[in-house]
């Protein structure tokens, strides 16, 4: 394709991504919760956090209770895998938690085979007679049989990892770049993979014509809130740092785990399918039997970690918060939320959450906490797939302070 044909591909494509923008987003409210709880469709469709290194750490029996946060149900499951005696699950978004209702009605009323088409390929040529069948009629929440009435198609015909607002400009540098995407995905040896991405991808991805470009996709595309970037930035509300930011965890990750055999986050990003040698431990066949057993013990819940606990009498042993803290601009929410915790825990609980940064406002204010020891696990950066979260924090509650 003439350099001049692409050029002009890439700025029809930017009219429409813009587009589609101010319709879908600017009237909904600036806040970002309300934003995220009033979209249409979910964000991810894959757990964006290393459950390989949070296993280290989780130390989970059949008798604890782990409260977590859906976003794209791998971790929920994977977490299954440990034995816990329940897991309650919890997003904002609906759909973020129909599709983890789904995967468990599927666990429950599929063979492996089918299980693993849905949820590994991401697609099934007879989904919609298996939802209609078998799936719709062991889906925990109205609001899940709500969402796959109107999105079936996901997982028909478009694909559950071409899906979500994360995955929308990647489908578009698939149209431009789909051969390139593909040979980065087939390296074994990183080397290789490494000199390909920085000769022929990250100028395509990461130059001065398309930084305002990448910043407004991280923005509006990718989940991040504001209240996040500044702790990204120390402090300041700086998206040319959160362009930095995206930029060299790119290349962190490229550079030290192959994507064909190591990295599924990426394989399943940017492909848009996993392979049985690279995907979550959830979706391996010798796991599947084990999760037929034990998938009612997670229970799903629409709403914050607040509202559930704010709501109900459960006393949690892990509690796992993923980027959670980053979304707080306010001593009194951190308060609010590790008072909730205090209340609704056993004695010896502990749990975890990332961050943009490993030093913050907030991991200092949670700190002066006499309930909480916070210990500093942001060692653990170097081993992190995919090199988002230089932060990485476990918190013990202390029962006996009172």
């Amino acid at each position: 394709m003439k350099p001049f044909n692409i050029l002009i591909i890439c700025i029809i494509l930017i009219i429409i991504i813009l587009g589609y923008l101010f319709f879908n987003y600017f009237n909904l409210d600036n806040d970002y919760i309300n934003k995220i709880s009033n979209f249409k469709t979910f964000i991810y469709s894959i757990a964006w956090e290393d459950f390989k290194i949070d296993s280290k750490y989780f130390d989970i029996s059949e008798t604890d209770n782990v409260l977590m946060i859906t976003t794209g149900g791998c971790n929920i499951l994977n977490t299954l895998l440990l034995n816990p005696n329940n897991i309650v699950s919890c997003d904002l978004s609906p759909a973020q938690n129909a599709i983890l209702d789904l995967k468990m009605s599927a666990i429950i009323n599929l063979n492996y085979d089918d299980f693993w088409q849905l949820f590994g390929l991401g697609k099934h040529d007879n989904f919609d007679y298996l939802y209609n069948t078998k799936l719709k009629k062991n889906l925990k929440l109205y609001s899940s049989i709500d969402f796959w009435e109107k999105n079936s198609n996901i997982l028909s015909t478009k694909g559950l990892y071409n899906s979500g607002k994360i995955c929308e400009p990647i489908n578009f540098l698939r149209i431009l770049y789909k051969k390139k995407l593909e040979k980065l995905c087939n390296f074994s040896d990183k080397n290789e993979q490494y000199n390909y991405y920085l000769k022929n991808i990250e100028p395509i991805l990461f130059n001065r014509k398309t930084k305002k470009f990448v910043k407004k996709i991280v923005l509006e595309f990718a989940g991040v809130p504001k209240s996040q970037i500044k702790i990204v930035g120390n402090g300041e509300y700086s998206e040319d740092i959160l362009y930095e930011f995206i930029k060299n965890s790119y290349d962190f990750t490229v550079k030290n785990w192959s994507i064909k055999n190591e990295n599924y986050f990426f394989h399943g990003l940017l492909m848009g399918y996993y392979t049985k040698n690279n995907c979550p431990e959830y979706l391996k066949e010798e796991n599947f039997e084990f999760l037929k057993k034990n998938v009612d013990k997670i229970k799903l819940f629409n709403g914050t970690l607040n509202d559930y606990m704010n709501n109900n009498n459960t006393k949690f042993d892990r509690f796992i918060l993923l980027d959670h803290m980053d979304w707080y601009e306010q001593e009194n929410q951190i308060d609010t939320i590790f008072n909730l915790m205090y209340k609704n825990s056993n004695k010896n609980a502990f749990g975890f959450f990332r961050s943009g940064n490993s030093k913050s406002w907030i991991t200092e204010y949670i700190k002066k906490n006499k309930n909480i020891n916070l210990i500093d696990l942001s060692h653990e950066f170097i081993n992190d797939r995919l090199g988002t979260y230089p932060g990485f924090f476990k918190f013990e509650i202390l029962k006996n302070n009172k």
